[in-house]
């Protein structure tokens, strides 16, 4: 048997060998319609690039240096539709561009680059970084396929030279010229006529198109994450915007929570290739990288727009249909950037001073977006913030500080936050992309644009109506109310109840309507009942972009509240158009439905019996203590102090703080003075404090959360977020901070999006335990168990067992030593699941690629499976044995409890592990199952 098996090995390694020397033939590169190209580069598994061989001018929608008859002037907006744009593709929700490599420059040059050098040292980089390897099916295209054709006989046969590839010649050239005839029939003239997408930036407003700058970014799995730009020669009529800003950013597995990690503003113009490096590990400002599934991406902005994703595909825009899931789901939140006018169902034409508007138009843009929120059932408008009002204004808001305090408001009501997804939609999707670049580089860092579509200029409503026919509100809207404080989900002592109406710039034409009154409902969840228990009747002064309105006259008692706020309005009397009497007849009158401030139930608040928690930094009773960016390196705050005061009735037993239980080194660079966890019973009126200091050793963003916890029967726990920036440096992320059970991703990355901290070690409960041993559904387990799990956190654990049918609680959860045995995993498991995951590498490739690639997967798979044969062959995953009697689970990271009774033989069991902080905080695994032998 032993003999059969060598042989076997020895057959299928030999096989490998003989199919890796089996080279293909070079083939010449091949003719292609663009439509062929098209369909290839946006299917989902490809590989397969389009090399833009055009001028950076041409690239840059402008007119090329020599000035072709066909063109107005050189180095002018190219409006020939015949020739014009640039390429775009969409793969997986993002839209992508080709990379551009210049065949002429500045003069037309006939058959050879003009500079060969930059055209091989664009190529070889572009494989040193992994964007292409020499299997990549490129498709060449230029302005009438002439060059294009140029460019892949150069190529063909060619030899070029990267560290990551080695030497080697390319195997799938195409030229986009689908009638092979090498005229003016192919490149962008038979994509324009096939009517496939292409990108024009602002083309046909003003005199730049400006492709965003190409960005290619790789991450070495360790510690370094490198970001190259890549800035081809320019032409002397046209030169490339300098980059402002390069951004590595990372987000949660499904990109919704996540911050800017690290940043540049070094300008990078005049040089081919600029290299940006990232090193969690050193620098001037170091940085977390999280364990766990997560997604990362590189920007790069320059002056006249955002920047490209990884590898230059794919700049940051949206689906509409994916838009409105998100928003739904309450992930993300849709922000209306057209006109008041165009937000309240007019179809607007003009500009100032010939502005005009029709209300009773039935067009697409003469709606709103609409959506219906999951958790209320309730009809939701998206915010309106104009970034044009009644003029074009190209890349810029109308009125950048009437843009940036709007933004500000909506910030301070929690609708935004520099970390929130936001979905910005205009008319066709112009205004959503140069907004999101704007907001941009005011810091919000998840910004996209509703254009899913591959047709020219249409996104936004257009998409929303007529190609996704989402739900749409045509009908002028109610005002635009939002919540303040408190806050969803606020647990503390009462606050007065404080929301704002937003009345945006309008411009000619139809105005807003006087708010007649606002109203407060306060109930017991889930029922807010059917009467306000507050109304304010204070109208908003017109012109003023921002109202605030104050309830101090209620205040809900102790317990579990919804509360939300609606408000009427009308268009008052003809004498009086601003004005709300109320016995006007003609009054239009309507409920608020903007986002996320109507409808039963939308926000919670938890008033608490006795204990009250305020701080003496900015707003009291918000629970932040905010240090901003003004402490250096090595230096300190001041001290800010929370203070807990009893203002119920009864005495307040305090308990411990998380600081207590967990130490200062886990809150460190805050540095806490706790007198809370040792002040015993606080009597009416009496008050404990903790002290705070931000003393920050590394330049950086941080961000910690303190629990405060008591006896108060309604909120037994208060949570206070602390943040703090060293001087100069950029926001962080926030992921890791989120380990604590007790605290959600999101809601932390709003209490903390002003100061955004890194990720960092976790300042409370345990994550969730991953358990290893008994693995689910496995047999012939021991009754003499040691059960096995990972968890990298150093608090208590329970290990809960009991057999099938009986509850894993109680009695059958045995507690876990915080010092329990840690050791080495079993070696045999290990080499299986190596095993059997080089297994389905090997099929997974063998199956998709291209032939060369085929057979280099073929090779290695081969070669790992007899590794895997050698020193796996006739072990069992399950058994635990160990030939040197060293325990099997020595390993860092990994915890064990042995139970101290066998279990029954041949019996089902299930079982889990609880991680449990002391304070409240808890985690459970998930139950697994298995069968004694």
């Amino acid at each position: 048997m032993r003999r059969t098996g060598i042989y076997t090995i020895f057959f299928l390694a030999l096989t490998g060998f003989f199919l890796f020397a089996a080279q293909s033939a070079r083939a010449a590169f091949t003719e292609v319609p663009a439509t062929v190209a098209y369909n290839d580069v946006k299917d989902t598994g490809t590989d397969a690039v389009i090399i833009d061989v055009r001028s950076v001018d041409e690239n840059n929608g402008k007119c090329p240096p020599w000035g072709p008859t066909d063109c107005a002037i050189a180095g002018a907006i190219d409006t020939n539709t015949v020739y014009n744009g640039t390429p775009k593709w969409r793969v997986n929700g993002k839209t992508h561009l080709p990379i551009n490599i210049p065949w002429w420059i500045d003069t037309n040059t006939g058959t050879v680059p003009q500079n060969p050098t930059e055209v091989t040292d664009i190529i070889q980089g572009l494989l040193e970084r992994g964007v292409i390897d020499f299997n990549t099916r490129l498709y060449f295209l230029c302005r009438t396929g002439v060059r294009s054709r140029y460019m892949a006989t150069w190529m063909d046969g060619r030899t070029f030279n990267s560290a990551k590839t080695g030497s080697g010649t390319f195997a799938n050239l195409y030229n986009i010229d689908g009638d092979g005839t090498g005229t003016a029939e192919g490149g962008m003239s038979e994509w324009n006529a096939d009517s496939l997408p292409k990108y024009m930036g602002m083309g046909e407003y003003f005199s730049f198109t400006t492709v965003p700058p190409q960005v290619f970014a790789t991450f070495d799995g360790n510690t370094v994450f490198t970001v190259s730009i890549l800035e081809p020669t320019s032409s002397g009529s046209f030169t490339l915007p300098p980059v402002t800003r390069v951004s590595l950013q990372m987000f949660d597995k499904a990109g919704y929570r996540g911050n800017e990690v690290a940043f540049d503003t070094t300008d990078t113009s005049g040089s081919l290739w600029t290299k940006y490096t990232f090193d969690s590990t050193s620098g001037t400002a170091p940085f977390d990288i999280p364990l766990g599934t997560y997604t990362w991406r590189a920007l790069a902005v320059n002056n006249a727009g955002r920047g490209l994703n990884n590898n230059a595909l794919g700049v940051s825009d949206i689906s509409a249909v994916e838009a409105e899931s998100s928003a739904a789901a309450r992930t993300g939140i849709i922000v209306d950037v057209r006109t008041w006018e165009e937000h309240n169902g007019c179809a607007v034409t003009g500009q100032a001073p010939s502005f005009s508007y029709n209300c009773a138009s039935t067009s697409s843009n003469a709606r709103s977006p609409q959506w219906t929120d999951t958790l209320t059932g309730v009809t939701v408008l998206p915010p309106n913030v104009p970034f044009w009002i009644s003029r074009f204004a190209g890349a810029f808001p109308e009125d950048t500080g009437e843009f940036q305090s709007i933004l500000g408001y909506l910030k301070q009501a929690g609708v935004i936050d520099f970390n929130k997804r936001i979905y910005l939609i205009s008319t066709n999707g112009y205004r959503g992309y140069w907004a999101g670049a704007y907001m941009q580089k005011l810091g919000f860092r998840n910004v996209y644009s509703i254009d899913g579509v591959d047709t020219y200029a249409g996104g936004g409503m257009l998409e929303w109506y007529k190609i996704d026919g989402l739900a749409t509100n045509p009908d002028f809207h109610g005002p635009q109310i939002y919540a303040v404080t408190p806050p969803d989900g606020y647990a503390n002592g009462a606050v007065p109840f404080k929301v704002g109406i937003l009345e945006v710039p309008r411009a000619d034409g139809r105005g807003h309507p006087c708010v007649s009154s606002v109203d407060l409902y306060v109930g017991n969840s889930p029922d807010v009942g059917s009467a306000p228990v507050a109304t304010s009747t204070t109208d908003t002064v017109e012109g003023t972009p921002w109202t605030e309105y104050s309830f101090p006259s209620y205040t809900p008692a102790a317990g579990s509240h919804t509360w939300n706020v609606r408000a009427q309005s009308g268009w008052g009397s003809s004498s009086a158009p601003y004005t709300c009497p109320a016995t006007d007849p003609a009054q239009y009158t309507m409920w608020n439905d903007h986002a996320y401030a109507a409808g039963p139930g939308d926000r919670s608040l938890g008033v608490s019996t006795s204990i009250a928690v305020t701080d003496d930094a900015g707003t009291t009773d918000d629970l932040e203590l905010n240090y901003g960016k003004t402490v250096a390196v090595n230096s300190s705050s001041a001290s800010q102090t929370i203070t807990v005061t009893n203002k119920g009735t009864s005495p307040l037993t305090m308990n411990d703080t998380s600081f207590a239980t967990l130490g200062q080194a886990k809150f460190d660079p805050f540095t806490i003075t706790d007198n809370c966890s040792t002040a015993g019973t606080l009597a009416n009126g009496g008050t404990c404090t903790v002290d705070v200091v931000f003393s920050p050793t590394a330049v950086g963003s941080f961000g910690k959360v303190i629990r405060i916890n008591s006896n108060d029967a309604t909120v037994p726990q208060v949570k206070i977020a602390m943040c703090g920036t060293t001087v100069g440096t950029a926001p962080r992320w926030t992921s890791a901070v989120t380990t604590d059970s007790t605290v959600s991703g999101n809601e932390l990355l709003s209490l903390l999006s002003d100061c955004a901290v890194p990720a960092a070690v976790s300042t409370a409960a345990p994550s969730v335990p991953a358990l290893l041993y008994p693995a689910a559904e496995d047999v012939n387990v021991p009754t003499d168990v040691k059960f096995a799990w990972s968890s990298t956190d150093d608090v208590s654990y329970q290990v809960c067992y009991a057999p099938d049918g009986e509850a894993l609680e109680g009695s059958n959860c045995y507690p876990v030593p915080v010092a329990g045995n840690v050791a080495r995993g079993s070696s045999n498991t290990l080499y299986a699941g190596l095993g059997s995951g080089a297994g389905l590498l090997f099929f997974g490739m063998v199956i998709a690629g291209s032939e060369r690639r085929r057979k280099i997967a073929l090779l290695i798979g081969l070669m790992a499976i007899t590794a895997m044969f050698l020193v796996s062959c006739g072990k069992s995953t399950t058994d635990t044995s160990s030939a040197n009697g060293t325990d099997p689970f020595s390993a860092p990271g990994i915890k064990t409890y042995h139970a101290p009774v066998p279990l029954d033989a041949n019996r089902s069991y299930n079982w889990k592990v609880i991680a449990s902080d002391g304070q409240g905080g808890e985690a459970s695994s998930e139950i697994w199952s298995f069968t004694t032998r």
